[in-house]
């Protein structure tokens, strides 16, 4: 990169000028400069077309229909990209003496600064872009003018007047711009941008532009010396400088195979010279999923067969690496999983962002819906969920009722009650029949210290409804009723819980209150418990209502009778054999149902808390036998689909999270 007015050493400097004849239009500058930006961010390389330029200078127009100002810019931008813009540039001309008085503010932003400091560069994002607040963070000193001001305060000196800056993101929508004052803008602080129009933060898919990404800072800020003229714009680099030799090879979008690894055969990085040396470091976002390649040729290779795997070698070795490529996404997982590029040579790098489309393992089934469960812990100091592995969970599709599948008789109600009824809304009796007292008598996909759990989907003509998804939640101590008894004696209460949950055994329940289960009454009998909460449900429903033929609670008085107005529903489950459990309903949103337009459960967006986040939740707060999530699921290599067991560990696989925004339908 030439640089650029080396000799301008103020912030804001004035142009004044007699100008010649040559004078042209500045008035179109603006709109050139963005498709520079969008090339850029197109091709995730620093590449500009040269024939820019020529556009430019093609559109120039008469005088008469351009403004004194843009008229002067148009003079001061050609001397900028001529490296001639100076702090007194000697413009004359006797033929537009018009212009005489005439005066433009240069502000310095990059300036004659390096976009690159060692293998990076030298302004990025310090996080990924944040979509919810429109806000990138970055180092406020990446740049500092030779004024000794930090990139981030001479902005603010230019927002401060009423102006806007124009910049971009590597990889993102197109051009961004900031109005507002940037937070966190002094040497040594990491500052706080706020973008005017959060759509240019992300790129392909949708997917906010990653840590690192380079931003493009303009290197001067142009504006009218008279602050009633809205005559204002921005200097990027030079669109005549012959392309960079440093570009990234790839598609936007990849689809991708869960149960296989994806062969690439169109990445690959090119430059004007092959022998020059570079290094590419490719990486993905989930957790699990492998990069790798299959030959060095020559060069090297880093990490090979991780997430993250660097290359290194001259431009025609590491292409040819590039060109075998494969990634393995995680097992149990579908949806995007970025794959981020980013190439480094000398004092020139390139980035590239790759949306890889990851199919859902469907296990063999048809018609069924697919929906990721991620596995994880809830961590409540950053309202973070974080996932230790994926599952693929497919929906269980039945012609009845959820109620009338569960087919349950509660004795401890009055009248009694019995599910029994093709309609699902519960029937009395004078007690529970054989096979029906007090427990699942239809169901039997429970297991001793587990916690079951699966998607359960109505069909057939009645399923139009937006009750059409329900979640199935059942308990299960340890059989029979006597090993649900108290750990071994002599041990401390957190030694006797570490027992019972090794060995499947209970704690009396004095032991569990102790612990900080809450005493819903049941004395001390030794049971296996079980405490845990739901989040992202349908806020005010109430869940025991016998007339409701989509929702149940299993031993009512284990339960919250209805969600609450945040969308949270927790119960204290006291797991005596039989199974406990609980029907929570997916509702979708209200909208139009007819053969044509069956609701999906990617429609579903319950958000009664208001954080952004409707992926229903469930997280295990207390539990002493528990073991295992058992969960109805793909196998991870599709052979087939049934349910699968996954350990219960403490901080680690304590909670689960239905993905709603992955949910797909499995081709019949």
């Amino acid at each position: 990169m030439k640089n650029k007015n080396s000799a301008m050493n103020s912030t804001a400097k004035k142009l004044k000028s007699n100008t010649p004849a040559a004078a042209s239009g500045m008035s179109i500058i603006e709109v050139l400069i963005a498709l520079t930006l969008v090339t850029i961010a197109a091709v995730g390389t620093f590449q500009l077309v040269s024939t820019i330029d020529k556009n430019f200078i093609n559109a120039r127009s008469d005088l008469n229909e351009i403004s004194e100002e843009a008229a002067l810019g148009s003079i001061a931008y050609d001397a900028f990209i001529e490296d001639n813009l100076s702090a007194n540039p000697n413009f004359t001309s006797t033929d537009i003496a018009e212009l005489s008085d005439v005066e433009l503010v240069v502000s310095e932003l990059m300036g004659a600064s390096s976009r690159v400091s060692g293998n990076l560069a030298s302004c990025r994002l310090a996080n990924q872009a944040n979509l919810t607040t429109a806000q990138i963070a970055f180092n406020s000193d990446c740049v500092v003018t030779s004024d000794n001001q930090t990139i981030a305060q001479a902005i603010n000196n230019i927002t401060q007047q009423g102006s806007a800056v124009t910049f971009a993101l590597d990889g993102s929508g197109g051009l961004c711009s900031v109005s507002k004052q940037i937070d966190n803008s002094s040497i040594g602080q990491i500052a706080s941008l706020t973008v005017d129009d959060v759509a240019c933060l992300s790129g392909v898919g949708g997917i906010a532009a990653p840590v690192e990404s380079e931003i493009f800072f303009p290197r001067y800020f142009v504006s009218s010396a008279t602050q009633a003229s809205p005559y204002a714009t921005s200097y990027f680099d030079d669109p005549t400088e012959p392309i960079t030799n440093l570009a990234i090879i790839a598609p936007q979008t990849v689809q991708v195979d869960a149960v296989a690894a994806h062969e690439f055969n169109d990445v690959g990085i090119t430059s004007l010279r092959a022998d020059q040396n570079t290094t590419v470091t490719l990486s993905t976002t989930a957790p699990s999923g492998t990069l790798a390649v299959g030959n060095s040729f020559g060069g090297s290779v880093a990490d090979n067969g991780t997430a993250t795997i660097t290359l290194t070698g001259t431009i025609d070795q590491v292409h040819r690496m590039m060109e075998t490529l494969t990634y393995t996404p995680p097992a149990g997982f579908f949806g995007v999983d970025p794959l981020n590029i980013r190439a480094v040579t000398n004092q020139l790098l390139a980035n590239r962002t790759v949306a890889l489309v990851v199919s859902a393992n469907c296990g063999g089934m048809s018609d069924v819906t697919a929906v990721r469960l991620d596995v994880g812990n809830w961590d409540n100091a950053t309202s973070t969920f974080n996932v230790s592995r994926f599952v693929t969970a497919l929906s269980r599709l039945e012609p009845h009722k959820p109620t009338y599948y569960y087919g349950y008789c509660n004795s401890n109600t009055t009248p009694t009650r019995i599910y029994d009824q093709s309609s699902g809304v519960a029937n009395t009796v004078s007690s529970c029949p054989s096979g029906y007292t007090n427990w699942t008598g239809k169901l039997t996909d429970y297991d001793d210290n587990s916690v079951t759990v699966f998607l359960y989907e109505e069909t057939g003509p009645s399923s139009y409804t937006r009750d059409r998804f329900s979640f199935f939640v059942l308990f299960e101590g340890k059989t029979p009723q006597t090993h649900c008894e108290n750990a071994p004696p002599g041990l401390t209460l957190q030694g006797r819980l570490a027992a019972s949950r090794a060995s499947g055994m209970g704690l009396l329940h004095s032991d569990a209150v102790a612990l900080g289960q809450l005493d819903r009454g049941f004395g001390s009998n030794s049971y296996c418990h079980v405490e845990f909460q739901m989040d992202n449900l349908e806020a005010n429903r109430p869940l025991d209502n016998s007339s409701d033929p989509y929702v149940l609670l299993d031993d009512v008085p284990d339960h919250s009778s209805q969600i609450d107005s945040l969308g949270r529903f927790r119960s204290q489950v006291v797991m005596k054999p039989t199974a406990d459990g609980a029907i929570i309903p997916l509702r979708l949103p209200d909208q139009s149902f007819s053969a044509t337009n069956l609701p999906e459960l990617s429609d579903y967006v319950q958000d009664p808390d208001g954080d952004g986040n409707s992926n229903p939740m469930m997280r295990l707060i207390y539990w002493d036998s528990v073991q295992d999530w058992r969960i109805f699921a793909a196998e991870d290599d599709g052979s087939s689909a049934g349910f699968r067991e996954f350990s219960v560990t403490a901080g680690t696989t304590d909670a689960i999270q239905v993905r709603i925004t992955s949910a797909q339908r499995c081709p019949s």
